[in-house]
C-alpha cells in the first residue's frame, strides 16, 4: 500500500496519542514569485484542554499524593504548555526539519474570540526549493515534554518518537516569474506503486456496550483539525491540483476534519468496525472525484506532482 496513504490512516491513529480533541492544528506555506516566502505554523487549544494541561502540570510540579486534590489554576500565569510551545531553542532546532535555510523568525501567542488559544510559529526562508513539508505532523509544539514518574515534566522517550528515515514530505520544485510570465512551483509528493486491492477482514463482534465505550471515545476528538496548506502569494493562474480554494488562493495538501467525521455515519461505522480496508486507487480516485461524503471529512492531494503556476 502506498505509504502517504498508510500515512493519513495513521493521523486518524496519532488521535489517541495527541491528548484529546479539542485542537486545531495548520502548516500554511507562503511563496512569493521569487521564491522567498515563509511557513505559518498555527494551533489552537480548546480552553478545557488548557486548563486541564495547566491543573496536570501544576499538580505533578507540587509532588500531590494520591488522592489529593489539584491546585485550581492560576488565571493569570501563562499556561505552560503554550509557553513551551514557544521556547525559542526548541523551534530553532525544529527549523532545520523544514529544509536547508529555514529559519524561525517569531513566536507568538494567539487567541480566538471563542475562548480557544494557542501559537503561531513563523519561520522564513530564501528558495522555496530548499523546502520540505512534512506530511506525518508532529504533535504540536514538537516534542513536547510530558508528566512523568518524576513528578516533573519528562522529555519524551525516544523510542516513542518517529524515526526520521520513516518521516514523509512534500518536497518543492520552483521557477521564478520574470516579467509576465508566471511562477511555478512543482509540488512533489511521496507515492509508492500500488499493490492492488486488499480484503477487509471479517469485522469482530462488539457488544452494544462496546460500541457505546467507542462512540464516547469519538466524541472526546470533537474539534480535532489536521490541515496542510499552500498559499501562493499572487493569483493562481493554473494548477493540477484537486482542492483548490480560489476565494483564499488556497491549494489544500492534507485536510483532516474530526467533526465532520463525527457526522459521517457510514465512515464512523467503518473505523468504529476496525477500519474498512480499501485499495489506494480506490481511495485516490474518491479524493480525485471529490466524493463529498468522504472529502468533508478527510482530503489529500492523490497526484504524486502537483503544479500551482501564480502571477
Amino acid at each position: 500500500m502506498n505509504r502517504r496513504t498508510v500515512s493519513i490512516a495513521l493521523l486518524i491513529g496519532l488521535l489517541g496519542m495527541l491528548l484529546s480533541g479539542c485542537f486545531e492544528h495548520e502548516v500554511k506555506l507562503q511563496v512569493a514569485r521569487n521564491g522567498t516566502g515563509a511557513i505559518k505554523e498555527t494551533t489552537y487549544f480548546s480552553p478545557q484542554m488548557l486548563a486541564m494541561l495547566a491543573g496536570m502540570k501544576g499538580a505533578f510540579e507540587q509532588g500531590m499524593g494520591e488522592g489529593a486534590e489539584p491546585a485550581p489554576p492560576d488565571p493569570n500565569a501563562p499556561n505552560p504548555l503554550l509557553k513551551q510551545m514557544m521556547d525559542r531553542e526548541e523551534l530553532e532546532a525544529k527549523a532545520a526539519e523544514y529544509g536547508e535555510g529555514v529559519k524561525l523568525k517569531d513566536a507568538q501567542p494567539v487567541k480566538l474570540a471563542d475562548g480557544r488559544q494557542g501559537v503561531e510559529v513563523v519561520y522564513v526562508f530564501s528558495d522555496v526549493s530548499k523546502v520540505r513539508i512534512p506530511l506525518d505532523p508532529d504533535q504540536p509544539g514538537g516534542d513536547m515534554d510530558f508528566p512523568g514518574p518524576g513528578m516533573g515534566m519528562e522529555e519524551m522517550p525516544e523510542e516513542a518518537k518517529e524515526p526520521e528515515d520513516e518521516k514523509e514530505y512534500a518536497k518543492m520544485m520552483f521557477t521564478r516569474g520574470l516579467g509576465a510570465a508566471p511562477a511555478r512551483l512543482t509540488v512533489l509528493l511521496p507515492q509508492d506503486e500500488e499493490e492492488g486491492p486488499t480484503t477487509a477482514p471479517a469485522a469482530p463482534q462488539v457488544s452494544p456496550e462496546e460500541r457505546a465505550m467507542q462512540m464516547a471515545g469519538m466524541q472526546m476528538m470533537s474539534g480535532l483539525r489536521l490541515r496542510v496548506l499552500i498559499v501562493p502569494q499572487g493569483q493562481i493562474t493554473k494548477t493540477n491540483a484537486t482542492f483548490v480554494d480560489k476565494k483564499t488562493n488556497t491549494v489544500t495538501l492534507i485536510d483532516l476534519n474530526f467533526d465532520e467525521m463525527l457526522k459521517n455515519k457510514k465512515l464512523m461505522e467503518e473505523m468504529m468496525a476496525g477500519g474498512q480496508t480499501k485499495s489506494v486507487t480506490e481511495l485516490r480516485e474518491k479524493m480525485k472525484a471529490k466524493d463529498p461524503e468522504m472529502t468533508k471529512a478527510l482530503k489529500f492531494e492523490p497526484s504524486e506532482k502537483v503544479i500551482i503556476e501564480f502571477k
